[in-house]
């Protein structure tokens, strides 16, 4: 895929409503030239999931690098996730993390794995929940405020809640 369709479709998921990626969770965000990757770098443990039980206590790294690509990698499996095209977002994510206000701004990046699935890291509010207006699966509560939601066109996303480990 070039990387301009793919540059679009980023901005499909992530400018004005995106309810045809999270299913029910319209966020009005913009993509920015600031880098939030920062952020999320770093190693965490994933303390709550939805529909993903086989991440659940497992230690993540997440890792950014040059020309917005990134890895996960799971410590526990020896699974990497090559990500490409990482951008930098900020908005409301009022209906995305149940925490968040109309006018409050997070910051998030979001990403493309190789399977076209969008990886969105997202930095709330300590005790940041979850709340994309579906009910096949629970929300998920992050103590730390940090989260990634996993999304994929036609597909329920999958929230994974993430506590930063001490380096």
């Amino acid at each position: 895929m070039n990387e301009n369709l793919l540059v679009k479709r980023l901005q499909a998921f992530t400018t004005g409503c995106a309810c045809a990626f999270v299913l029910g969770g319209c966020s009005t965000v913009q993509i920015v030239s600031d880098d939030y990757s920062a952020e999320f770098q770093g190693r965490y443990v994933v303390s709550d999931t939805t529909g993903d039980d086989a991440m659940k206590n497992k230690t993540i790294d997440i890792a950014f690098g040059e020309g917005g690509t990134a890895t996960v990698a799971v410590e526990e499996s020896h699974r990497v996730v090559h990500l490409d095209m990482c951008r930098s977002l900020a908005g409301s994510f009022a209906n995305s993390l149940a925490n968040a206000t109309s006018d409050s701004i997070i910051h998030a990046v979001a990403c493309l794995d190789e399977d076209d699935r969008y990886w969105s890291f997202m930095h709330g509010r300590p005790g940041a929940t979850t709340s994309a207006g579906y009910t096949l699966f629970r929300n998920v509560t992050s103590r730390s405020g940090y989260l990634v939601r996993r999304s994929m066109r036609d597909r329920y996303p999958s929230d994974l809640a993430l506590e930063p480990l001490p380096k």
